[in-house]
């Protein structure tokens, strides 16, 4: 009966993601969402850019056109609303208690992404959604109002206003494609978190595709405040900024690169157990595909194989009767005793850790610390101590000690007066 190692499920346990991680994730992109839904719909009416006083910007526009014969009363038509409201998915009317319509408060909004926000097309859609709203606007009030505002902006210079709408519009396309950019940056980076985390080129490309989202959704943001300077707002010098959707943005950016951070699996502290049980694990897998004849049942002797008695002093004891594990250490580049090969009995003790090789030291027993002197005699054994390194990482690492005693002796290890558990420390010392 082979033993299956346990090493896939356990490192499944060294990865921990971030709550707070996935949330700033969450919030980051829906950020750029809700801004580019400003305008949508009656509910979203408020997450727009900006909003504009319909009488106020026709009396701006008539003060413009001064040899226009066109008056007030002739723009200010009763289906036109108090506000319009700008958004990136549509353009909202809302009607005031001071409109001469009954549906006061009432919000209509029509979609485009981006929205024209020509005048004429605007006041155009307005009188065209009171049609569909109520059906109280005939088609000739409809040219009639229309014409009367092409009158006036026919005398409105083009440097005020007609010069300035392409320039809007050509911004409005900019921002909606720049968002949507970072939106899909924000979905390359976290793919890129969760597959390749625990690479160190998965983590900085992860971190560059998140800073890449955060300054396009930056640039979205700006050439959208940088809109808000041209088209009516050339015209009208008080026009309310609603901006709602502007504040989730620029927030939204903030957040990006601490999103992507705690996406990226982190490293957890083990438990003695779990961490001796990777690092049992990775020798293992290693003598597995370097010696035919090795097998769990017959060389695994650690209490983590539970069908095997506990070896009193190593994890895996190993009788080389045709030489593979002598041919598979050298292959390593482990130094090794002359008469070290057939018949030699190879005794491995795992030292595991999270860490460096020699960040921490390894801690043998009073049983182990007399064998490594005793095998430092006998040629016909061999006590080796095997570091594992940076266990629960794809990076994981192992170096071999062949002769631990020669090593103290030459000053590779030293070792240190025992702890309150009787316990000696083994420091690595190059």
């Amino acid at each position: 009966m082979e033993f299956a190692s346990p090493k896939v499920s356990a490192r499944k346990r060294v990865k921990k993601y971030s709550l707070v991680g996935g949330i700033f994730a969450v919030l980051s992109l829906a950020s750029t969402i809700i801004f580019l839904l400003g305008c949508l719909s009656p509910s979203l009416r408020d997450l727009g850019i900006y909003r504009v006083d319909v009488v106020q910007l026709a009396d701006e526009l008539l003060k413009l056109s001064a040899e226009s014969n066109v008056t007030n009363a002739d723009l200010v038509h009763p289906s036109l609303p108090q506000y319009w409201y700008f958004g990136y998915s549509g353009i909202c009317d809302f009607f005031t208690s001071s409109s001469r319509i009954s549906a006061s408060g009432e919000t209509q909004c029509r979609y485009g992404f981006p929205p024209d926000q020509n005048v004429l097309s605007v006041v155009e859609g307005s009188m065209r959604t009171a049609v569909a709203a109520n059906g109280s606007v005939t088609e000739k009030a409809i040219k009639t109002v229309v014409s009367a505002w092409g009158e006036v902006l026919d005398e409105v210079p083009a440097s005020k206003l007609r010069d300035k709408e392409s320039k809007v519009a050509s911004q409005n396309k900019a921002v909606c494609a720049l968002a949507i950019l970072a939106m899909l940056l924000d979905v390359t980076a976290w793919i890129l978190a969760f597959l390749l985390g625990e690479k160190h080129f998965g983590r900085m490309a992860a971190y560059l595709v998140a800073c890449c989202s955060a300054v396009f959704a930056v640039a979205a943001g700006a050439c959208a405040v940088l809109s808000m300077n041209e088209g009516m707002h050339g015209v009208i010098s008080d026009v309310g900024n609603v901006s709602g959707s502007l504040v989730f943005l620029f927030l939204g950016a903030l957040l990006r690169v601490p999103a992507v951070g705690g996406l990226l699996p982190r490293e957890i502290k083990l438990s003695r157990v779990v961490l001796g049980e990777l690092g049992e694990s990775f020798v293992y897998e290693w003598c597995r595909k370097r010696i035919p004849d090795f097998s769990g049942e017959k060389h695994w002797s650690s209490k983590i194989y539970p069908l095997r008695e506990q070896g009193e002093y190593a994890d895996f004891d190993y009788l080389d009767h045709e030489g593979y594990m002598s041919e598979a250490l050298r292959g390593a580049g482990v130094p090794m005793m002359p008469n070290w090969g057939v018949g030699t009995l190879y005794q491995l003790e795992v030292k595991s850790t999270q860490g460096k090789c020699n960040l921490q030291p390894m801690m043998l027993s009073p049983n182990q610390v007399n064998k490594i002197k005793g095998y430092n005699i006998d040629s016909r054994q061999a006590y080796i101590i095997v570091r594992v390194f940076r266990v629960g990482s794809e990076r994981i690492g192992v170096r071999f000690f062949p002769r631990p005693w020669e090593s103290v002796l030459r000053g590779e290890l030293q070792l240190g007066e025992p702890n309150a558990d009787g316990n000696y420390p083994l420091f690595i010392m190059r």
